[in-house]
C-alpha cells in the first residue's frame, strides 16, 4: 500500500512540475505582434517557392497532412506558424486558409534566425 501511495504522490508531483513548465514556456519570451500575409505550406514553399491561388489545393492537402504552415508578408518575411497551446482554435482555422491573405496576431519568438509566431487570433 505504501508503494502505491508513493507512486501516486510522485505522479501528482510530476504533473504539477509539467504544468508549471508549460505555463512558464508560454508566458515568457516573445512579443505580441500582428502580421498580415499569405498562409502557405512550408514544404512546397522551401522546395520550389510554390504559393498563391494556383497552389491553394496542393497547399491545403499538404497542411492537412501535417506539413508546417508559414506566413509570408508583403516584404517577403517568413514566419513559421505554431499553435498556442492555451488557445488552439485560431491555429486550426488557418489549416483551411492556404493561399489566403490573413492577419495573424500572436507572440513572436526569434531564435537562431527563425521567426516563430504562436497564433492567438486570425482575421
Amino acid at each position: 500500500m505504501r508503494k502505491f501511495l508513493w507512486i501516486v504522490v510522485a505522479l501528482v508531483f510530476a504533473l504539477g512540475v509539467s504544468a508549471y513548465a508549460h505555463e512558464q514556456h508560454h508566458s515568457k519570451g516573445g512579443k505580441p505582434v500582428t502580421v498580415q500575409g499569405e498562409v502557405l505550406d512550408s514544404a512546397c514553399y522551401f522546395t520550389h517557392e510554390a504559393r498563391g491561388q494556383g497552389h491553394e489545393e496542393c497547399a491545403t492537402k499538404c497542411i492537412q497532412k501535417g506539413i508546417p504552415m508559414a506566413l509570408i508578408d508583403s516584404k517577403g518575411e517568413l514566419y513559421l506558424l505554431n499553435e498556442d497551446h492555451e488557445k488552439t482554435e485560431p491555429y486550426n482555422q488557418l489549416k483551411n486558409m492556404a493561399a489566403k491573405t490573413v492577419t495573424v496576431t500572436g507572440n513572436l519568438v526569434q531564435k537562431q534566425g527563425w521567426k516563430v509566431l504562436f497564433v492567438q487570433s486570425v482575421k
